[in-house]
C-alpha cells in the first residue's frame, strides 16, 4: 500500500516528479531502492539518511517521578507499545503473542499500551475475555512532552505495525536507550505471533539482554543527530546545485 506498485497511474506521476528533480532524499534504504529501481532515479543522486531523529533534550522529560510511578506499578520486564489503536498498527497481534505466553504459564512481565483509537474497545475486550488484564496496562493518549517517561520506564519497545512509511517511535526509543536485527533488537513478522512470543520470552528470561541492546542503540544513534542531518541536507543541496 505504501509503494503503490499496483497503481500504474501513481507510478507514472511519481516517475515524472523524479525526472524533474535534481537530487533525492529518503530516510530509509528501502526508500532508496524504490527511487532507484522503480522510479528510475540516478543512483548517484539519491541520498538515504534518517532525518526525523529528534534531539535528546526535546524528548527527555524532567519528571523522573512520573517514570518511577509507571514502572513501580508494573512487573518486570516492561514491554511498551506506542501508537494509534487501529488495525494496521498490529496491537491485536502483540496481544495474541501475550496470550501465547500466558498459555505457557508466563505472566511475569507487563505491557504498557500508550495511545488511543477506534480499536481500543475491541482490544480491551480481547484482554478481558482472555484474562490479560493483569499484564496489560492502558495509558491512553499521552502528550509528547511526557512520552519519554514511558520510554524510560520500559525495558523493551515493540512495534508490531503491519504498514508504516516511517516508524519514528523507533529512533525515539533508541535515543533513550531502548532495545539492526540481533544487535539492538529483533526484526519479526507481526503475523507470526508465536515467533513474537518467543522473542518476548528471551527478554523475560534474560534481564541482561535489555541493557546490552539499549547500550548498542545509543551507540548507533550517535550517527543520527540533528547536526549530522543538517550536514546531509547540505550535501544534497550541493548535489542539486551542480545541475
Amino acid at each position: 500500500g505504501v509503494d503503490f506498485l499496483n497503481s500504474p497511474f501513481r507510478l507514472w506521476i511519481r516517475q515524472q516528479m523524479v525526472k524533474g528533480a535534481n537530487a533525492y532524499l529518503t530516510n530509509t534504504q528501502k526508500g532508496k531502492k524504490y527511487l532507484v529501481d522503480v522510479l528510475q532515479a540516478p543512483k548517484e543522486k539519491v541520498f538515504a539518511h534518517p532525518y526525523e531523529i529528534p534531539d535528546a533534550k526535546s524528548l527527555l522529560d524532567e519528571d523522573e517521578k512520573r517514570s518511577y510511578d509507571i514502572s513501580s506499578s508494573a512487573s518486570k520486564p516492561i514491554f511498551l507499545f506506542v501508537g494509534r489503536l487501529i488495525p494496521r498498527k498490529g496491537l491485536l497481534l502483540l496481544l495474541k503473542a501475550c496470550l501465547h505466553l500466558q498459555n505457557q504459564g508466563r505472566d511475569n512481565y507487563s505491557l504498557l499500551v500508550v495511545g488511543d483509537g477506534e480499536q481500543r474497545e475491541e482490544l480491551e475486550t480481547f484482554c478481558q475475555v482472555n484474562n490479560l488484564n493483569n499484564i496489560v496496562q492502558w495509558h491512553g493518549r499521552v502528550d509528547s512532552q511526557h512520552i519519554s517517561s514511558y520510554f524510560k520506564a520500559a525495558d523493551v519497545f515493540v512495534l508490531p505495525t503491519l504498514e508504516d512509511t516511517w516508524g519514528v517511535v523507533i529512533p525515539e526509543a533508541m535515543l533513550l536507550g531502548m532495545i539492526a536485527n540481533g544487535k539492538n533488537g529483533y526484526i519479526f513478522d507481526p503475523n507470526h505471533t508465536e515467533q513474537l512470543a518467543e522473542l518476548m520470552e528471551q527478554f523475560i528470561d534474560r534481564p541482561d539482554l535489555t541493557a546490552a541492546m539499549g547500550s548498542k542503540s545509543k551507540q548507533l544513534m550517535t550517527a543520527h543527530t540533528p547536526t549530522i542531518a543538517v550536514k546531509m541536507l547540505e550535501k544534497v543541496t550541493q548535489c542539486a546545485l551542480k545541475q
